[in-house]
């Protein structure tokens, strides 16, 4: 991708120049160009966002010291509910985890006070009622749990283990998340802007490049030396004018209509970002 990128820089009548230009100066003119037919002078739109993401998404991993932070350092918790769990109960999960999960359990549960520890003893249900019939092979022992069940137990107590390399898989997995919301906000906007006669392959291109503008700059703030709190709010501001700014240049539309439509955007791509958290999140469970 950076030898394409770079051969277009430098090959294509600096078609990369002229496409940041108009991205970074003049909010929503990219997309009017696509959008007029006048493309051959620009990079693609889905080349330019495919570049800006894995960028930002290099840089984080490689300025950001992923650490195992409180998931296994000692915190304050329920003694008595950490100690309810009987050593019968773990045998019998232990009976259906493989050895490498059974070992990363038995290293958990030897950290008192853990946060870990605590989720772990939590999903082993101690407290539930025995089995009716009785019959559970474990006297006093909860409900045993079901295949789905000690598939996710088993998943959970593996990223728990280590925590750090199940964090830095997720950071692997964010770019497809991202990547995944493209499509359903290029459907917000086509529902925002219906009357608007905007095909919905525009909106597309639209997601593409605010995105791209969007993970250029938190790209560049990842080099520059901290700017300090104010900076920093003022550089949100600015981004919040950026988008403002495309919404109203590409969509023509008036300053009142287009700060509604921004508010209702930024609400409704926040509740979008939840589920897309949450899915990449279980995958990346499922794959650690």
């Amino acid at each position: 991708m950076l030898s394409e990128l770079l051969a277009e820089a430098f090959e294509v009548d600096g078609r990369i120049v002229r496409s940041l230009k108009l991205l970074f100066f003049k909010p929503g003119q990219l997309t009017a160009e696509f959008s007029a037919d006048r493309r051959v002078s620009y990079v693609s739109p889905i080349r330019l966002y495919l570049f800006a993401s894995l960028l930002f998404f290099f840089l984080v991993s490689v300025f950001s010291e992923i650490t195992p932070g409180a998931f296994g350092q000692d915190i304050e918790v329920d003694v008595d509910s950490m100690e309810s769990i009987s050593r019968d109960r773990v045998e019998a999960i232990e009976s259906h985890l493989d050895e490498q999960t059974t070992a990363a359990l038995e290293q958990i549960l030897a950290n008192r006070g853990s946060i870990a520890r605590e989720i772990v003893v939590s999903m082993m249900d101690p407290d539930d009622p025995p089995n009716s019939s009785g019959d559970t092979g474990v006297v006093g022992a909860a409900q045993p749990m079901s295949p789905p069940e000690i598939v996710i137990f088993s998943a959970v107590v593996n990223a728990l283990s280590d925590p750090a390399r199940f964090l830095t898989d997720l950071l692997d997995n964010a770019p497809l998340a991202m990547f995944l919301l493209l499509p359903a906000y290029a459907l917000l906007l086509k529902l925002v802007y219906v009357r608007k006669g905007v095909f919905y392959v525009e909106h597309f291109v639209f997601a593409l490049h605010l995105h791209s503008f969007i993970f250029l700059v938190n790209a560049l703030l990842l080099v520059l030396p901290d700017l300090g709190d104010l900076l920093g709010s003022l550089t949100t501001a600015a981004m919040g004018l950026y988008y403002w700014l495309a919404l109203k240049r590409y969509y023509r539309s008036g300053w009142f209509s287009t700060t509604v439509v921004l508010g209702l955007l930024s609400f409704s791509y926040f509740l979008l970002l939840i589920p897309a958290t949450l899915l990449v999140t279980i995958l990346t469970v499922a794959m650690n």
